[in-house]
């Protein structure tokens, strides 16, 4: 048939009754095996098609969920946000959700604005945030418009939900594997430090130059570091001076940009230099040489996310662990001795 067809109309060529028919459509028990084949006869030879979202409002959910993230100048988000979107998304068909992603750019105004109308709109159930800033301006959006969610991000925001890995532990290690390799001077390279994430970087660095008595004059902070191009290029710059003997980079992506420039720069890894990177990302095994890096583990975090989420949407437990931080790991490779 080429109109719409409504349920009413099933029923009618069917020769049953609409609940009979909503039954067999929802898959509900109290239907004969032989009416409920009919009825679907019908509903095949028709082609007719449930109305998803009507009926999932009636539920009074839409069975969606967006992952919220910041509008970057790189055309893409780097591979390990992209390996963690994937996992979201998956992870979240396994509850029968879909996942869809919403940019937020702090500065355009007019953007948010209709971001701010999709998120009151009803149309999803329920956040996933990434790139978090210390200013938390979608955690407070989402609390406002009473939108349950969970921050990829610890922070301190009253009753925030979030999954993180321990990035001030992480970097520490990191930096202090440089130092113990006998590294006295000290580089670190991060992106943009109102993140949370490369922020607690920044600050797990100069601690653990500061516990092992590295003099200011030996380090070197290197931020607003946008992806493996602009570490590619800065690191040929630093080149042109002195390249610190330890670069802690707070991203592989970045890192195999530096690895790059030293290759370029005819600069011995890990004689002359030595890097770690942060992410673990599957091609940090395959770089050459070897990326030592700090493991973040983007499957755990992200189905530990949607686990989270989905029991705030479902209010299915009151008392249960809603903020998860997980332990540093280093994985030495050949950038480090």
């Amino acid at each position: 048939m080429s109109r719409n067809l409504t349920i009413k109309d099933v029923a009618r060529l069917s020769g049953f009754s609409i609940r009979t028919v909503s039954r067999v459509i929802n898959d509900e028990g109290y239907v004969k095996e032989e009416t409920r084949s009919k009825i679907k006869k019908i509903i095949n030879e028709t082609g007719y098609e449930t109305n998803i979202f009507a009926k999932n409002l009636r539920k009074k959910s839409v069975r969606n969920i967006i992952l919220l993230i910041e509008r970057e100048k790189e055309p893409h988000p780097g591979q390990y946000y992209s390996n963690m979107f994937q996992c979201a998304i998956n992870e979240a068909r396994k509850y029968g959700f879909n996942a869809f992603m919403l940019q937020f750019d702090t500065e355009n105004a007019k953007e948010n604005e209709k971001n701010i109308q999709i998120l009151k709109s009803g149309f999803v159930d329920g956040a996933i945030v990434f790139s978090v800033k210390k200013s938390l301006e979608k955690i407070k959006l989402l609390k406002k418009l009473n939108i349950p969610f969970v921050a990829m991000a610890k922070n301190n925001e009253e009753g925030c939900p979030y999954v993180d890995v321990d990035h001030f532990n992480s970097a520490y290690i990191a930096t202090e594997h440089l130092i113990k390799n006998g590294c006295k001077t000290l580089g670190l390279m991060i992106g943009d430090p109102e993140l949370i994430a490369f922020d607690d970087r920044k600050q797990g660095f100069l601690k653990a130059v500061k516990d092992y008595n590295i003099s200011e004059d030996n380090i070197k902070v290197y931020q607003n570091v946008e992806a493996f191009k602009h570490s590619y290029k800065i690191c040929l710059e630093i080149g042109k001076e002195k390249i610190p003997e330890g670069l802690f980079v707070a991203s592989d992506e970045m890192a195999f940009g530096v690895l790059k420039a030293m290759s370029d720069l005819k600069i011995s890894v890990p004689d002359e230099a030595m890097v770690v990177g942060f992410d673990n990302l599957p091609l940090s095994e395959y770089s050459v040489p070897a990326l030592t890096t700090m493991r973040q583990n983007a499957v755990e975090m992200s189905e530990e996310a949607v686990s989270i989420l989905m029991k705030l949407i479902e209010k299915s437990e009151e008392d249960f662990n809603k903020q998860v931080l997980y332990a540093p790991e280093l994985i030495i490779r050949d950038t480090t001795k």
